[in-house]
């Protein structure tokens, strides 16, 4: 069918953008459908996309189309160990680095991270890359976007959910100061506010761990 088509014609013409682009949107379109993800990571699809994003590492418009391509994989729930079994993770946090102040990018890739990290080895994979303090450093160029720290706020949140040594690490990079910083530039965001008011209970409650009082 047209799947079968189009990942073939990215496997012959790696190397033209333009072709690239348009797999990547196509890709990002047809995944919205359950049986349609599950035939593409079949078919290894992630191959195609990866293999776009490293060819064109600089076309902020490739990268774009290949990260809401695998936003749109990683919505459903059976894909998505399979996208870090992959190795989506050290590509993912490699091109939010390359396009830190790019603001959509930015935000796209919390949002692939935080849908990822529902899954407990999921997250665990993403700490290995060091994706709490990369996520930190990224989220830090766009204090003024609403949206990127949204998403941001929900990324550490699942990064650091699934364990008290994920969390330590949130401690180690002053997140603290960070979280109050959101909660005090936006607060009527409800998930900011939620999501932040959590993280800090728990970050408090490890910190008095750590001194021995609880």
């Amino acid at each position: 069918g047209a799947s079968a088509l189009i990942l073939n014609a990215v496997r012959l013409h790696i190397e033209n953008p333009r072709i690239c682009e348009y797999a990547c949107g196509a890709i990002h379109s047809l995944a919205g459908l359950q049986a349609n993800s599950y035939w593409l990571m079949e078919e290894k699809a992630t191959d195609v996309l990866f293999a776009c994003m490293s060819r064109h590492i600089n076309s902020t418009v490739i990268q774009e189309h290949a990260l809401l391509a695998i936003w749109s994989l990683g919505l459903w729930e059976g894909n998505r160990s399979r996208l870090v079994d992959a190795g989506v993770g050290p590509l993912l946090l490699g091109v939010m680095g390359t396009h830190k102040e790019n603001s959509k990018i930015v935000e796209t890739g919390c949002g692939i991270i935080t849908n990822l990290s529902t899954v407990e080895t999921n997250a665990e994979a993403f700490i290995v890359n060091d994706a709490i303090p990369k996520v930190m450093a990224f989220a830090r160029q766009h204090m003024q976007r609403e949206s990127v720290q949204e998403k941001t706020i929900c990324t550490l949140r699942n990064l650091s959910w699934w364990s008290d040594d994920h969390a330590s690490i949130l401690v180690d990079q002053d997140v603290n100061d960070f979280i109050k910083n959101l909660l005090q530039n936006y607060p009527r965001n409800d998930v900011i506010k939620t999501k932040g008011k959590e993280m800090l209970d728990k970050l408090n409650r490890i910190k008095l761990r750590q001194k021995g009082i609880l």
